[in-house]
């Protein structure tokens, strides 16, 4: 009983993805991840938004647009998975 066994099976992509889906929507981390990316993303863009638009492109305003960019990345890139 103390041997290990060692087993192979091959999963269609479609399952592997629903799986994984499951096991994400379920597991504590991936909720508290899902609910710090719908409130800090927000906040970053508005708040890169609104430094954007007081200082401009002058050094002391660059990180509005990369705020701005961080946000609106993060939040589309459950689209590209």
């Amino acid at each position: 009983m103390d041997n290990p066994v060692t087993v192979s099976f091959q999963w269609p992509a479609e399952e592997l993805l629903t799986a994984q889906r499951v096991h994400m929507r379920h597991s504590p981390q991936f909720r508290t991840f899902w609910r710090t990316r719908w409130t800090i993303v927000p906040l970053g863009i508005l708040g890169g938004s609104r430094v954007l638009f007081i200082h401009g492109l002058r050094p002391d305003g660059v990180l509005g647009p990369l705020c701005a960019a961080a946000g609106t990345t993060s939040l589309a890139a459950p689209s590209f998975v």
